[in-house]
């Protein structure tokens, strides 16, 4: 089934309910089949998978209060209770590392599930691990950002814990607000790819940076700051897609491709154009 929105955009199918384009064609939705039942009568906020050394995955789904061993269609509880069920997670060292902004951040390694380790690098810096609600991986350093604040924390490279270094970015950011989120993005400058580090904040404002170490002034620099509307609630307002960075905001989805090939300076959601009512 499809509906076009207008003549212009007949070659469209805006909408498409159980249907889904394909190479070449047009295929039906199959049907599903149960994998895991948990046992919880509550929704499924978080899933991840961990790729072990040895070739196999562990899934793991949060529901409710408990984190769930899925792989299987026998599941298993993992660690102890915990109160928010919507967490964000990075693979690295063999591990998933966990955060959601209001538990102690934790860690899995396939076999053992523990709590994060992280202690602030600065003496004179509080860090409240519970605070910290995003993670992603940069250059073989882990960025934890702060909840309600414009706090990125870092760890040493190669290192999942231990001592976290914070920069504070509220005085780059020019529409104020906070960090939203952090993610890599690798660019194709023509000759290669070349790695940015994303820092993009409530109000829109996406910074730009290159380098390898957010604690030195010589190897951490901002490229680029662009702006955006403002980003749409929640964390899990952006994709890694290819070697690309799609943003969600208020006025649709923007790649970071678009803006720094100068595409975006009529219209923010360029991939979204098709299905504009405007």
């Amino acid at each position: 089934s499809s509906d076009v929105c207008s003549s212009d955009l007949a070659a469209y199918a805006t909408k498409l309910i159980n249907f889904f384009p394909d190479q070449g064609y047009v295929r039906t939705r199959r049907g599903s089949i149960q994998h895991c039942n948990t046992g919880i009568n509550a929704p499924i906020r978080t899933l991840a998978e961990l790729p072990l050394a040895d070739g196999n995955s562990k899934f793991v789904a949060c529901v409710g209060t408990r984190f769930v061993d899925v792989t299987t269609s026998t599941p298993t509880l993992l660690g102890s209770a915990i109160l928010n069920s919507t967490w964000h997670h990075v693979v690295t060292n063999n591990r998933l590392v966990l955060v959601n902004g209001t538990d102690t951040p934790q860690t899995y390694n396939g076999t053992t599930w523990t709590t994060l380790s992280v202690t602030s690098s600065q003496p004179s810096v509080t860090l409240t691990p519970a605070n910290l609600v995003h993670v992603s991986q940069y250059k073989g350093r882990l960025f934890f950002t702060e909840k309600d604040s414009s706090f990125v924390w870092s760890t040493d490279a190669g290192a999942y814990q231990g001592p976290l270094h914070r920069v504070d970015y509220s005085y780059l950011l020019q529409r104020g607000g906070r960090v939203m989120f952090t993610a890599p993005w690798s660019r194709d400058t023509g000759v290669g790819l070349q790695d940015y580090f994303i820092i993009a904040s409530s109000e829109g404002e996406v910074l730009v940076y290159e380098g390898d170490d957010p604690t030195s002034a010589t190897s951490w620099a901002i490229y680029a700051r662009f702006f955006l509307p403002p980003l749409v609630a929640g964390r899990r307002c952006f994709i890694n897609l290819g070697s690309d960075l799609l943003i969600v905001h208020r006025a649709g989805i923007t790649p970071m491709s678009a803006l720094l090939a100068g595409n975006a300076s009529s219209t923010f959601a360029s991939i979204t154009d098709t299905i504009n009512k405007s």
